[in-house]
């Protein structure tokens, strides 16, 4: 599904496969950012080889300065993202991402319906709203859990420890 949408939507193998390989699995986010970025290389090869074959038989005219600052911008922004990914709670992650994802594709949804710039304002800032609450709690869910295993470890260790007496 990510490389059906990358390839017919010029984009969206990171926004659809990241939160989807997040939510199946239990690996780190770093694992799933890396794994996911890996196997983007190759489907961009692929979607780019068929765009570009596509475009020439059409004769377009390729914006390619904007093609390059494209790049050089990803370039520049994938060391902090792998970063941030390895130091932030993956459920506040997820779900700031997701947020994102709404925000950004239901305001490209109200342009298409024609709604008015008021209505627009208003549903990002429910959005916004609340993808800030949910990341709240997401974090204190995150904060929760780390306590609890803590608490296991330190009551597994007391336990080895007074077994060996």
């Amino acid at each position: 599904l990510g490389g059906f949408v990358d390839a017919t939507g010029g984009g969206g193998w990171g926004p659809v496969v990241t939160p989807a390989v997040m939510t199946v699995t239990n690996h780190p986010p770093r694992r799933v950012a890396g794994s996911v970025n890996a196997a983007e290389f190759v489907v961009a090869l692929c979607a780019s080889a068929g765009f570009l074959t596509g475009a020439e038989q059409l004769e377009s005219d390729i914006p390619w300065f904007a093609v390059l600052g494209l790049i050089a911008g990803g370039m520049i922004a994938a060391p902090f993202a792998a970063r941030l990914a390895g130091r932030m709670p993956q459920h506040v992650m997820g779900t700031l991402v997701g947020g994102l994802i709404l925000i950004v594709n239901g305001q490209i949804v109200l342009l298409a319906l024609g709604a008015t710039a008021a209505v627009g304002w208003a549903l990002f800032a429910t959005a916004l709203v609340g993808t800030v609450v949910v990341a709240k709690r997401a974090y204190g869910y995150d904060v929760d859990a780390r306590e609890a295993e803590a608490l296991l470890e330190q009551a597994e260790e007391s336990q080895s420890q007074s077994l060996e007496r």
